[in-house]
């Protein structure tokens, strides 16, 4: 994360030093993913960079919601994470005094028990499915799904309790991989080149088998680590699944510029349904 990022977070009334927090997070880190892949397996350095990464991603969530997000009201904000992975994000948004922070995970999240504990943080851990969250109606300001809607089997479902949850008003901010964009390079999941090219069923069988990709489970025993259901193409693909009532915008990292006909930037303009890097869905 640039300076000018954590000089904007210095105004944020926060529990810790911001600093202070990321390199503790690092570390913990580090010394954690050792115990599930070794440093000699090739996807070792995607899965590092991807774990380091979630802290920034929380801390740059939190910068967008105070300088940038005009859509969720003054005071308490309640934010939901589905899917907490490392919980690193919501680590990092509960640094914030204001935040009020939960999570769901299909199953126990030890990690994020583990982070809890070693950083006395306040984000509160319900285990419980995507496809039936067990929250009122109108419960939370601000929903993530960050990087885990490919692996739902019932995406719709997701979509529907999410926006039965959302306050009106409320923005449910997604995240996963454009399927274009990596379509000849390494996909983010497992480093490999070329994957979404494939089927998802040809994924699986390249990643389990050819590429022999595996993590080590509780009992040191080697366990194959393809998990994906589903790549988007487009973004239509993805809002859809939260039918109507809402509103819906594309944020990308580059803006978009219409210049001369068939350069680079007039095929970039033209294909941008393909190229998104976060969606916001709004509850009306």
């Amino acid at each position: 994360m640039s300076g000018s990022m954590w000089e904007d977070l210095a105004s944020v009334q926060s529990r810790r030093d911001w600093i202070e927090l990321r390199r503790e997070f690092g570390a913990h880190i580090q010394r954690h993913i050792q115990a599930w892949i070794s440093p000699d397996q090739e996807h070792y350095r995607e899965q590092l960079s991807f774990a380091l990464g979630r802290f920034d991603e929380g801390a740059g969530l939190a910068r967008w919601l105070e300088k940038s997000c005009g859509h969720l009201p003054e005071g308490q904000l309640n934010i939901l994470d589905v899917g907490a992975g490392n919980g690193g994000v919501a680590l990092a948004l509960s640094n914030c005094q204001r935040y009020s922070v939960r999570t769901i995970d299909l199953v126990p999240n030890y990690d994020l028990h583990l982070l809890r504990r070693l950083f006395r943080s306040p984000v509160d851990v319900t285990v419980a499915t995507g496809h039936a969250i067990p929250f009122s109606d109108a419960s939370f300001d601000f929903v993530l799904l960050l990087d885990m809607i490919e692996h739902v089997p019932r995406p719709a479902e997701l979509a529907r309790e999410v926006v039965r949850i959302l306050k009106p008003g409320g923005v449910c901010m997604i995240t996963t991989p454009p399927r274009l964009r990596y379509i000849c390079k390494p996909d983010p999941h497992y480093g490999v080149r070329g994957l979404l090219f494939l089927p998802n069923a040809l994924q699986r069988l390249v990643v389990n088998k050819l590429s022999r990709r595996h993590f080590r489970n509780a009992q040191g025993r080697n366990t194959e680590v393809y998990d994906v259901e589903h790549i988007f193409w487009r973004v239509r693909e993805i809002t859809r699944l939260f039918g109507t009532g809402i509103n819906t915008e594309v944020l990308y990292n580059c803006p978009f510029t219409r210049s001369r006909l068939f350069s680079w930037e007039w095929w970039r303009y033209k294909l941008r349904d393909f190229f998104w890097d976060r969606i916001l869905v709004t509850k009306q």
